[in-house]
């Protein structure tokens, strides 16, 4: 009787030491994949244009603060992707924490391809992160930005590749 009790005691044991371990391997991984999704993360919060002028907020969604946040704007005319340049950056220094909004004006073009390149540092992970966007205008009168097509992109990554060559180390 007492190797029975002494068994059973053994095998609780056991399963409670599995459990303990399958709960420590679902905890970290499910961490390690969750970590990602902290990172700063922009967001358009309200865009509009008036009277040739483009005004933008951004909000940071991301759980961590930027850090030193800089937007690069490159941009051309629709109907000359050929002459695409940098238009100017947008540095803010420090950081900037979760849910905070900052706004970005610029002067608008008339049916223009605009892309924006974020670069800032995730204090908590202390590494480089990246992020653009492609925007098109629809003319001076609308009232904001819109998505490019995806052959729109396809024919002005080149250019932007030429101008913004670190873009090519965030793929």
């Amino acid at each position: 009787m007492e190797n029975i009790c002494n068994c059973s005691a053994f095998i609780s044991a056991l399963a409670a030491l599995i459990a303990l371990g399958f709960s420590i391997y679902v905890f970290f991984n499910t961490r390690k994949r969750l970590k990602p999704l902290e990172r700063p993360f922009f967001e358009i919060k309200e865009q509009k244009t008036e009277k040739g002028k483009l005004h933008i907020q951004f909000i940071n969604l991301g759980n961590h603060p930027a850090e030193d946040l800089l937007i690069e704007i490159g941009s051309c005319r629709k109907d000359k992707i050929k002459e695409f340049k940098k238009i100017g950056s947008y540095p803010l220094a420090g950081k900037i924490p979760s849910n905070t909004i900052f706004t970005w004006d610029a002067k608008l073009d008339e049916e223009s391809y605009y892309y924006l390149l974020f670069k800032y540092k995730d204090p908590h992970c202390r590494n480089k992160k990246y992020m653009d966007e492609f925007w098109r205008s629809f003319g001076l009168e609308a009232k904001s930005l819109g998505y490019m097509s995806i052959k729109e992109k396809e024919k002005l990554e080149p250019f932007v590749n030429k101008v913004f060559p670190e873009r090519i180390k965030m793929k």
